[in-house]
């Protein structure tokens, strides 16, 4: 049977089925893990950087588990994994007793939940960490990582650093250790496709042209951006309703360059 995949922003977390079991010991270390009835399998924003490249667990915090954190850099994907958090948190403080062998308050249960888009530096977007799990015999990888032209690609050297990643993952649950708690996330396969070179153009925004406003007064009426909305290159509506749309959500389903226009 065909996995369904769901592009994160299509994916309602309100209407999300919160069913799911007691934790279960999870092999050696104390682990343990709630899993959901239902597990969505779901793409995030395309070509996330691997501003670190993979953890092999060599470096400074020693560990048999291979990692990569990705740059989510995308304010609408940090809000919509923020929502999924808040619903599986929710769930946990609604029922201790299911989750914990001696329930805490509440205040507690807050306090040792970890989110999935963790803030690493002030100075950069939010990362979100996905396990590389291996095959105990082999040491083989098990996640299905392709590149550009989807065939497979040793993850090893593919998830150099700044290697651009697009991660399909599946919402399993809830993993417990070391007196934590966070959303469990198993990736199903990336796409990974090299760093971009150093000098190479970057971006999606080519300048076609610019208006430039004075600055606003000090004491001035703030701008109501009611009166503006998204236009194709054809400079017809994309919407009716005025609206500002996100830059990701245009794209999506945009295949001109997207500017804003006067309503």
């Amino acid at each position: 049977m065909a996995t369904t995949v769901t592009r994160y922003s299509a994916f309602d977390v309100a209407a999300m089925d919160l069913t799911m079991g007691a934790p279960a010991a999870a092999g050696a270390g104390g682990a343990r893990m709630a899993y959901l009835a239902t597990q969505p399998t779901i793409q995030f924003t395309r070509d996330m950087l691997a501003p670190f490249g993979m953890d092999d667990g060599t470096g400074k915090y020693a560990s048999s588990k291979h990692s990569v954190k990705l740059s989510a850099a995308d304010p609408a994907l940090v809000a919509w994994v923020e929502a999924v958090d808040a619903r599986l948190l929710d769930a946990v403080v609604a029922d201790p007793a299911k989750f914990f062998p001696k329930p805490p308050s509440e205040g507690v249960i807050r306090a040792v939940f970890k989110p999935t888009a963790k803030d690493d530096s002030d100075k950069h977007p939010p990362t979100i960490k996905f396990n590389l799990p291996r095959d105990a015999k082999t040491g083989d990888y098990t996640v299905p990582v392709v590149g550009a032209d989807n065939t497979p690609v040793d993850p090893a050297g593919a998830l150099a650093k700044f290697a651009r990643v697009t991660p399909v993952a599946k919402l399993a649950g809830l993993w417990f250790a070391a007196g934590n708690f966070g959303v469990l996330w198993r990736p199903e396969y990336m796409r990974v496709l090299p760093p971009v070179p150093v000098g190479a153009p970057v971006g999606l925004w080519r300048p076609e042209y610019m208006r430039v406003l004075p600055p606003v007064p000090v004491g001035a009426p703030k701008v109501d951006f009611s009166k503006f909305q998204i236009a194709d290159a054809d400079d017809e509506p994309d919407d009716t309703d005025a609206a500002l749309r996100s830059t990701t959500e245009l794209l999506d389903g945009n295949t001109g360059l997207p500017y804003f226009a006067d309503a």
